[in-house]
């Protein structure tokens, strides 16, 4: 093989992508100093989710974001995700999930039954990519707002973002 090209960056990468984004997006967007905010941390325990969360947790730093909680969703265990009671403790503004589907649709209803608030909910994954399959598992219908977790303002929110790459 003369030539090998990486198409695809890292799950550090994605990480430090999505802390960047929230770190230069979080005045405009939330109203918010990025060293005003709380952020949870919450992912799979799988090499994917676990080279994520290290991104997130080296971009909080950098951006001097607060980690307040996190927290791993055990797929081999009972499906508990250990963070969610964390955060809703010390409720947290932002939060960073990395997921498969099914991680997601019970982080979600979870957050839901329990009136977990946040401001902004940055998901890692495949499931956050295809909206009308996770809102489908929520039990949805054709409406966001039925489905939709709701901002501290108690309107849905739901956005999507391309956030600039870092070397």
């Amino acid at each position: 093989m003369k030539y090998v090209f990486r198409t695809q960056p890292s799950g550090k990468q994605f990480g430090l992508m999505s802390t960047d984004f929230l770190a230069q997006n979080a005045k405009s967007k939330l109203g918010r100093e990025p060293k005003d905010l709380r952020v949870a941390i919450i992912h799979e325990d799988g090499a994917y989710g676990v080279d994520v969360s290290r991104g997130n947790e080296e971009g909080a730093q950098e951006g001097r974001l607060q980690h307040r909680a996190e927290g791993r969703i055990f797929r081999d265990g009972p499906g508990s995700i250990g963070a969610g009671d964390q955060a809703q403790a010390r409720p947290p503004d932002v939060i960073f999930h990395t997921g498969y589907n099914p991680d997601i649709t019970l982080f979600l209803r979870q957050a839901r039954e329990q009136g977990l608030r946040f401001s902004a909910l940055i998901g890692h994954g495949a499931g956050y990519g295809v909206y009308d399959k996770l809102k489908e598992s929520l039990g949805g219908t054709s409406t966001t707002s039925s489905t939709s977790i709701r901002s501290r303002s108690g309107s849905p929110t739901r956005s999507r973002c391309a956030p600039r790459c870092r070397p």
